[in-house]
């Protein structure tokens, strides 16, 4: 069946990890040379047509599809295919800090400001928006600070990732007895693994089980345990990550 006309897209559930990478890649490339075209456009032209309307639908294009190539690290299966996207999440960061340090492309917002074309309030409010964003990262200071904003948020950006990936795959695991977990539905119960030496019923700190428990559960110190393990999640890795 074909995606709904609505639908920029549809997951490719059979994408291996070299390709997944290659359509970052693409996508990066494309939105790469809309931004070289707008920052050589003459003064003269610099116009609505020129310059606006060209950052927005290469914007909305890029925000869209990216998350399709940085997602699958958060919730697929395959260690491959999640370490594909967090390759994927590295590149398309370092191009965000990128795009976002522009010299050339917010010299020509500043000239479209000021020649205060005519233009609907909502193209209007995105170029107020992309002159602050700009200044912000400090586009209307000195070059040094400007290298040293890119060289931070490029840190900031690796350091996030880093996090999220710690958190992706931690592993934790409680065991616990049906006493234990007294108040969760049979069904729920039914569907945990269970440990052949002890027994016991095996809990990771994901959501599905998370919440379940910490909602339902009856006994105190099963959800004592669950809540401390919870917040306690690589605390060793991302603590000096928190700290930095």
């Amino acid at each position: 069946m074909p995606p709904h006309k609505g639908m920029r897209f549809s997951w490719d559930m059979k994408m291996q990890p070299e390709d997944l990478i290659k359509r970052a890649d693409e996508l990066i490339n494309k939105c790469r040379k809309v931004y070289d075209h707008v920052g050589t456009v003459p003064d003269n032209d610099v116009s609505y047509e020129s310059i606006l309307k060209v950052l927005g639908e290469i914007e909305c294009e890029y925000t869209s599809e990216r998350y399709m190539w940085d997602f699958p690290q958060s919730v697929s299966t395959d260690q491959a295919i999640r370490d594909a996207s967090t390759e994927a999440d590295h590149r398309l960061q370092a191009f965000d800090v990128e795009i976002s340090m522009r010299q050339d492309v917010f010299n020509k917002l500043l000239i479209l400001e000021k020649k205060q074309e005519l233009m609907k309030p909502e193209a209007k409010r995105f170029l107020e928006r992309l002159i602050k964003l700009g200044k912000r990262n400090g586009l209307h200071l000195s070059d040094e600070i400007q290298k040293e904003i890119k060289t931070i948020k490029g840190r900031m950006n690796d350091l996030c990732i880093q996090f999220n990936k710690n958190l992706s795959e931690e592993a934790t695991i409680l065991e616990f007895t049906e006493e234990e977990l007294d108040g969760l539905p049979l069904d729920f119960i039914l569907s945990l693994n269970q440990n052949p030496d002890t027994g016991k019923n095996e809990v990771t700190l994901k959501y599905p089980h998370y919440f379940p428990i910490m909602r339902k559960c009856k006994n105190p110190e099963t959800r004592r345990l669950m809540e401390l393990a919870f917040n306690s999640q690589c605390i060793n890795e991302n603590i000096p990550i928190l700290e930095e």
